[in-house]
């Protein structure tokens, strides 16, 4: 995990230096003040329904793991988080003024933190914290569409975050264990899709330079995806047709 991480914060590093971020560059001071607080208020409201998500774990609240089991399962969401955090740092203090590298940071932040179990059960104690949890999921989609130049291409894919927002109200306002299976199905659709469009855009859009600069940031974003969802979609399954300790084994073998 920590290898993948700074492998892809030397990538990103990389692309900085280069044209292809060159046109998601801050370049007037008041708006990349704006932009600095605006993201580092949005990383610390985060890391604090993290920080809330680790006792409401450790309590009575928490069904989904014996309870002799919840501190494997903080313990690793620190060490993930904690990594993305690290790495994530190095990529802030070298080139806060483009605003394409602080939502990325924010981006692979929010992937490790949407994959904790701490935090998405803090996220769905409260109707209140929905607001946080769909906005992300949205910012999260819409990062794929627009890597690493930014932009819409083709203009269309906005469409799909629309449609990807509408989903995302309404499978995170009435999810439910029966309903895990569903939404993890038709969640791995609207993934699938945008990596298509992703390989589309690398294949028609992008020099041959960027393609160099961004394909294993694109393949790894890609495979990581996929297998986190596969995991949610088998987890789904086995929730509700598998020995409650079948399940249990299977949650605890494959995380995070």
């Amino acid at each position: 995990m920590l290898n993948r991480e700074r492998n892809m914060t030397q990538r990103i590093l990389t692309l900085a230096k280069t044209d292809t971020y060159s046109q998601t560059n801050i370049e007037n001071p008041r708006l990349r003040l704006v932009v600095r607080v605006g993201w580092f208020s949005f990383v610390f409201i985060h890391l604090l329904i993290f920080a809330f998500g680790i006792p409401y774990f450790l309590s009575s609240n928490n069904t989904l793991v014996d309870m002799s089991q919840a501190w494997f399962f903080v313990v690793i969401d620190i060490l993930t988080i904690g990594g993305f955090l690290l790495f994530g740092s190095v990529i802030v203090v070298r080139r806060s003024d483009n605003w394409m590298a602080l939502y990325t940071v924010w981006a692979m932040l929010f992937f490790g933190l949407l994959n904790s179990v701490t935090y998405t059960l803090f996220l769905r104690s409260d109707e209140r914290l929905l607001f946080f949890s769909v906005v992300s999921a949205i910012l999260l989609y819409m990062f794929l569409l627009i890597f690493p130049d930014g932009r819409f291409r083709p203009r269309w894919t906005i469409v799909l975050v629309i449609a990807f927002f509408i989903w995302d109200v309404i499978a995170r306002s009435g999810v439910s264990d029966r309903s895990n299976l569903m939404i993890g199905l038709i969640d791995l659709l609207f993934i699938l899709v945008v990596l298509m469009i992703c390989i589309y855009r690398y294949r028609v859009y992008f020099s041959p330079a960027r393609k160099q600069q961004t394909k294993w940031v694109i393949t790894g974003s890609a495979m990581a995806v996929i297998a986190i969802q596969m995991r949610t979609i088998v987890l789904g399954y086995l929730q509700l047709n598998a020995p409650a300790d079948v399940y249990q084994f299977i949650v605890i073998a494959s995380y995070p």
